[in-house]
């Protein structure tokens, strides 16, 4: 016979979080009566979650245990480099993403730009900080494509 502790519970939830993330479902299905439905016949023992406790409690601690992961990366990594790209979203708003290179790629940080915009001057700040904030004497390469503003930065 199986018994199902909290400690089950919470690496269930974490799961849970993560599925809905990874493949970007509204947090509302959880409330969906199949869905629900479903979970309930998988797993019994499971207590179904709120959208509200899914969006906010459990994403918030997903979010600051992978913070945590990207950091020790960050720590025992010796070498990293800094891929940057701007580019504009489906509603033409201008974004710049920064990505940190080890043996894996770390999605680091996506900036809106829309009141600075992206100059070669305000990427190659971004790129600093981005680099300052991680530990700059780390980072042996910048990376970026071939637009005017990125040869700038």
């Amino acid at each position: 016979m199986f018994f199902f502790t909290k400690k089950d519970q919470k690496e269930l939830e974490s799961l849970l979080v993560c599925a809905f993330c990874n493949t970007k479902i509204s947090f509302n299905i959880i409330e969906n009566n199949d869905f629900q439905a479903f979970l309930q016949k998988a797993y019994p023992s499971f207590q179904i979650l709120s959208r509200y406790t899914l969006s906010d409690n459990l994403l918030d601690k997903e979010y600051k245990d992978l913070k945590k992961i990207v950091q020790n990366i960050f720590n025992e990594t010796s070498y990293f480099c800094m891929t940057s790209d701007g580019w504009s979203n489906v509603n033409k708003v201008p974004i710049i993403n920064y990505m940190v290179t080890t043996s894996k790629l770390i999605f680091y940080k996506s900036v809106y730009t829309k009141e600075i915009y992206y100059t070669g001057e305000n990427i190659a700040k971004g790129i600093e900080d981005c680099m300052i904030s991680i530990g700059i004497e780390k980072f042996v390469a910048v990376i970026t494509d071939n637009a005017n503003n990125m040869k700038l930065a």
